[in-house]
């Protein structure tokens, strides 16, 4: 028995007929067959599928579910590295190579993984990595330029 749990989704408020359209695409995978059933027009059902929202509800879906799931993923690619060493121990064949190329595949699925994560937080917070603003105040052909004189030459006014 493992003791790894799931994790928990993060909360994502959706209106009822939100959640209805979400759910009921992600039943049928397609646009046209959840328009039928919901007897709406698939405008509608895509205009409902690209809120924000929505498409963040049915991406956790899919990220917390089958093999998609992180840890899914990492037991399934655990279960195969053993039995392939169970394996090469029965044979007394193969050679660490063939664990080296599963262990550099789960390397390189974990680091792209990372790289994405940290991405998103990125785009989450909002931060932007470099910024340069300008202000040019007394361009030549700037036409507020002789209107701003008139009105704080005072000598003029008086």
């Amino acid at each position: 028995m493992t003791t790894d749990l799931a994790p928990i989704p993060e909360y994502t408020p959706l209106a009822p007929e939100d959640a209805e359209i979400a759910n009921t695409y992600l039943e049928t995978m397609d646009m046209t067959e959840t328009a039928k059933i919901l007897k709406i027009s698939v405008h509608r059902v895509s205009e409902y599928l690209t809120k924000p929202a929505v498409s963040k509800y049915i991406t956790e879906v899919f990220m917390n579910t089958g093999y998609r799931n992180r840890l899914k993923l990492g037991n399934l690619l655990d279960t195969i590295i053993d039995k392939k060493i169970a394996e090469m121990e029965e044979s007394d064949l193969g050679s660490s190579k063939d664990i080296l190329d599963i262990l550099t595949l789960v390397h390189k699925i974990r680091k792209e993984e990372l790289e994405l994560s940290i991405k998103l937080e990125e785009v989450r917070s909002g931060k932007v990595k470099r910024q340069t603003n300008i202000q040019i105040n007394n361009s030549p052909n700037n036409p507020y330029e002789d209107f701003t004189k008139k009105l704080l030459d005072l000598d003029e006014i008086t």
